[in-house]
């Protein structure tokens, strides 16, 4: 039962277009007309799970640093070794300074 849920779940994110996704509202773009940090990671994971890699690193270019850190925190809950700790923090200092340069990027065009 519940592999079929997955499947029908998988199946619909494939052949769904990002327009048809109820996404979060930003907060900080609709109070204070001001994109933040974290604007475009949904439409990034969409169009991710979709299959379309460009389009996922054009409109939020941290996603798969994002996705290795996330794969790596994951993993080190089940391995404790020191380079996995090391691994774990080069990929958020990546994913940290391409979020704020990609950021500050945007303010400036």
């Amino acid at each position: 039962m519940m592999v079929v849920l997955i499947k029908l779940i998988f199946i619909r994110t494939i052949f769904l277009d990002i327009s048809d996704w109820n996404m979060l509202p930003c907060l900080s773009q609709q109070l204070f007309n001001i994109s933040c940090p974290g604007c475009g990671i949904q439409r990034s994971f969409i169009y991710l799970i979709n299959g379309n890699l460009y389009q996922a690193f054009i409109l939020y270019p941290a996603i798969f640093f994002i996705i290795a850190l996330s794969i790596t925190v994951f993993i080190s809950l089940f391995i404790k070794k020191k380079s996995i700790q090391k691994s774990i923090n080069i990929l958020a200092i990546l994913s940290i300074s391409t979020i704020f340069t990609n950021y500050f990027i945007k303010l400036i065009i």
